[in-house]
């Protein structure tokens, strides 16, 4: 089963510059080539890993899930406030503090992470890892937290 978060408010729809489509969907493409888009114009970095439908702003949980996984079976354990992960906090949400606390976590145990992985795979790894606490810290920031969808 798949987990993606997105903002559970969409940055540019709160800063009115989404451009929408004929049905009332923001349209992403033309959002950004408007310079609409705030997550584009963050430039969070290299290792984004995105959601389902390939939107920028989203993240696909299910790859930080595997992380926070990889770091608990190597001996850390997620505060009881973040216990479920990118899952949320048992209502599929992801509170702004909650982001904040999660992202921090991550922070904390990057190089746990990276030692529970063949050398040959760290530096990759290691972008993709500090990627989900950039977006989850942006998405705090942005987009008043996230939503859990799987």
């Amino acid at each position: 089963m798949g987990l993606d978060n997105y903002p559970r408010r969409y940055p540019c729809k709160a800063k009115g510059t989404a451009v929408l489509d004929g049905e009332g969907r923001i349209d992403c493409d033309a959002t950004q080539g408007a310079g609409g888009c705030p997550w584009q114009r963050a430039n969070l970095g290299d290792g984004a890993v995105y959601g389902l439908f390939g939107v920028p702003c989203w993240y696909r949980g299910k790859v930080g899930t595997w992380m926070i996984n990889a770091v608990i079976e190597a001996g850390g354990s997620l505060p009881e406030e973040v216990s479920g992960g990118f899952y949320g906090d048992g209502e599929d949400e992801l509170s702004p503090d909650y982001c904040n606390t999660l992202a921090g976590w991550l922070e904390d145990h990057g190089e746990l992470f990276l030692s529970t992985l063949p050398e040959s795979e760290r530096a990759g790894a290691a972008i993709e890892y500090r990627y989900a606490a950039r977006w989850l810290r942006w998405t705090a920031e942005h987009g008043d937290g996230a939503h859990a969808w799987w």
